[in-house]
């Protein structure tokens, strides 16, 4: 999350990603994957200024909650 931070920061947009294939992953960037795990793929770069991005929906916590 640091990461992702730092990277908004300085003007770049991030997504975490999951379901990929880590001992690919691992063999790829040359990792011993004996000692090393990836556990998730952050994808970085910068938007495009052109591209309108929509509203995003929130909804109320108490359309969404319920407190027995």
């Amino acid at each position: 999350m640091q990461l992702m931070l730092v990277a908004r920061e300085h003007g770049y947009e991030t997504n975490p990603m999951a379901g990929y294939d880590a001992s690919k992953a691992a063999a790829e960037f040359g990792l011993d994957p004996e000692q090393y795990i990836p556990v998730m793929a952050i994808s970085i770069g910068k938007p495009d200024p052109s591209e309108v991005v929509p509203d995003t929906v929130r909804y109320d916590v108490k359309d969404v909650t319920e407190f027995a």
